[in-house]
Order: C-alpha cells, then structure tokens, then sequence
C-alpha cells in the first residue's frame, strides 16, 4: 500500500506565508511530502520536518517566473540542520541557488542518508530577485501506510473442538457398527 501525499502550499496558509525568521518555523505535518512557495530578495522561509529515521533525500525545484528578460536573476541559500537554527544564518550549507534568463530553473537534490530520525530544519534563505518559485519533495514525510488487520491466530481450542468431532464421529460409526452386527 502506497504512502498517502499531500502538498502544503504557502498561499493557503493564514497570512500567504511560511516561517520568516529562523525562531519561526512552519511545523510541516506528517503526510505533506511536496512544499510549494514563492521568494524574494531579502524574504526567509524556514521549515521544521519531523522524520522517520532510515535514508532520506528531499528535492528542490526552483523556477523564474514566465517572461523575464535578460535582466533577471534571483537566488537563495539553502541550509538544514538536525539541531534548532540558533541564529538567521545557522546550519549545514546545501546549496547556493541562481536563475537566470539563461537558465531559468535549478534543481538538485539533498540526500541526508540514514537519517537517525527525528527533526530537520531547513531554511530557504532568498537573497535577490523576485518571485522565484520553489517546490520541495520530502518523500519521508508522507504519511505512512495504514497497517493492515492484524493476523488472527486460531485458538488453542479449534484444535480441541477438531479431535472431539472427529471422537463423536467414531463413537457414531462404532455404535452403528454394533448395530449391524447384532442384527
């Protein structure tokens, strides 16, 4: 049974925003595995995951926005870290993000490897342009599977009840036996 999925889209929450400073995170729920934002020079998104321990990787996507022209270039840093951020710019450096008219969408993945679980805290960090969308893949993050019914073992007395049939049976078949024989 595949994991459920969901995507948590920053226009749709209350205020059209994600956690802006590194002491104000958005605390994405089990079961988003995709982010969906928009940034601009000097705006910060910051997140906090909550997950399973095992091998993780999340993916990131960012896209100018359609029509600029030469001129155009945004970008943003990108950090994480498994401890709270204790400052703006606090954590691992994951990578350094820039488009431009010639390229005009990034993508590269962070694979954090065996995971102990846990939290993760990750910051976007944009530092110029405007308007750059972003999409985030957190597959660990998806809900995980309903268990199935649990398997129900037999009784100890199915087998009592299976031997006392099977003596009624035979203590049938002895008397219709003697039945015959005395006939």
């Amino acid at each position: 049974m595949a994991a459920s999925a969901a995507t948590l889209n920053e226009a749709s929450l209350p205020g059209g925003a994600f956690g802006s400073s590194w002491n104000q995170l958005t605390a994405v729920a089990t079961g988003y595995d995709a982010i969906a934002g928009t940034g601009n020079q000097n705006q910060y998104d910051n997140f906090l995951f909550t997950l399973p321990a095992g091998h993780q990787s999340l993916s990131f996507d960012f896209t100018a926005p359609t029509g600029i022209d030469e001129s155009y270039s945004a970008g943003a840093s990108i950090l994480y870290s498994a401890d709270p951020f204790r400052w703006g710019w606090d954590g691992t450096s994951a990578k350094t993000v820039r488009v431009d008219f010639y390229q005009p969408k990034q993508s590269f993945s962070l694979d954090l490897g065996d995971f102990k679980g846990g939290s993760l805290y990750l910051a976007l960090n944009f530092t110029h342009g405007a308007n750059l969308a972003y999409n985030i893949g957190v597959p660990g993050n998806a809900a995980a599977p309903a268990p199935g019914p649990a398997p129900v073992p037999l009784p100890a007395g199915v087998g009592l009840i299976a031997s006392g049939v099977a003596a009624l049976l035979a203590l049938g078949a002895r008397r219709r036996q003697r039945t015959t024989q005395a006939a």
